[in-house]
């Protein structure tokens, strides 16, 4: 055992004065670890891993789809992996322009798009033979339409297909001071056919705060942060009033967190709008500032009486309830130590051998 995390134990338990306290704290972190050991339902797998751990899982004969790999592919296509394809909304030349002024992109090394993507997936891809996986990183967030999305790139998946999807917590990323998107927000778009979202775009801008996932691991209340460019403000303002006469810029349309995530396909699935089913998820892992999910091509659940949507539905009750009850957990730990700390899973189980020993 480190010392680093005696030290911490020491501090934690030390902060706590009564005897009564630690047993409850105790408590509160053995129900944590149950937490990410056990699974929800044999159907359904969470668990942790490192950065977009779903690649393990990817069998690479098969075909696959990267969308908006940019100068990072997931699956680098030099590897020998030659049933990837790459896509984006821009041509290679166009996102080699777009980027031209970018310090944290590399445009040389910008990989060649095979597919652009005008107006829909479905009628881009005409004629093209369906793919296996498509592998989403950092993607889904930037799309004004999220329910038209995941119903039109359905159409390109073959059947039980999967979507790797990996998604910044908005919680640790410069999106802190936003509010996640909601279901009605989603539904709101898709009804009324609106394929631009100008208001999530300002309240981006103006919301706009430090990258800094350890920074807000540890400092989940702070407001400090808060931006106070006042020229910026009202350059974002202008942004805004240039995209509501149909200028696409480029923002974080959607927020998510892993419980608003789950609580968003949970509404989805019940209303039969989501053709896909959750088959593995990766909760964000402490001081990072991304989770991810793997989604199974099932176009039953559109059916109103789809005979496995109720299970579907339960499984995402049960991980939803899991998330809140360790979440809650973490709140209570934190309050009552007085101590800001993040404890690791692997820290936990050493302070549960520790504990037991004694």
């Amino acid at each position: 055992m480190s010392y680093n995390f005696i030290s911490r134990l020491h501090l934690i338990f030390r902060s706590l004065r009564h005897k009564r306290d630690r047993k409850i704290l105790y408590r509160h972190l053995r129900r944590s670890w149950l937490f990410f050991i056990t699974p929800f339902s044999q159907s359904l797998k969470l668990r942790g891993g490192g950065r977009c751990p779903y690649l393990n899982s990817v069998d690479r004969n098969k075909r696959i789809l990267e969308i908006g790999p940019l100068n990072r592919p997931l699956i680098p296509r030099e590897n020998g992996n030659k049933n990837v394809f790459y896509a984006d909304m821009r041509s290679t030349t166009d996102v080699k322009d777009f980027y031209n002024n970018d310090p944290n992109v590399d445009c040389s090394l910008i990989v060649d798009i095979d597919f652009v993507v005008t107006d829909s997936y479905q009628k881009s891809f005409i004629g093209v033979e369906k793919f296996d996986y498509i592998i989403a990183s950092h993607v889904i967030e930037h799309i004004p339409q999220l329910l038209r999305f995941f119903r039109d790139i359905a159409e390109i998946l073959n059947h039980a297909g999967k979507i790797c999807l990996t998604i910044p917590d908005g919680r640790y990323c410069f999106d802190h001071y936003r509010y996640p998107t909601s279901f009605a927000e989603c539904y709101d778009l898709y009804t009324r056919g609106v394929n631009n979202n100008p208001m999530r775009f300002l309240d981006g801008a103006l919301s706009y705060t430090k990258n800094d996932a350890a920074f807000w691991w540890s400092n989940r209340s702070d407001y400090l942060n808060l931006p106070t460019d006042i020229d910026a403000g009202y350059a974002a303002v202008e942004q805004y009033r240039a995209a509501l006469t149909g200028k696409y810029v480029d923002a974080h349309f959607s927020v998510f967190t892993p419980e608003s995530f789950l609580l968003l396909l949970y509404n989805m699935t019940k209303l039969s709008l989501f053709p896909f089913r959750l088959v593995e998820f990766f909760p964000t892992r402490p001081n990072t500032f991304e989770f991810d999910v793997v989604l199974e091509l099932s176009k039953d659940l559109l059916q109103k009486k789809s005979s496995i949507k109720q299970e579907i539905l339960d499984n995402l009750l049960s991980q939803l309830s899991q998330i809140a009850i360790n979440e809650e957990h973490e709140r209570f730990v934190r309050r009552e130590s007085g101590y800001k700390f993040n404890l690791t899973v692997g820290e936990i189980r050493e302070f549960e051998i520790l504990t037991d020993a004694r």
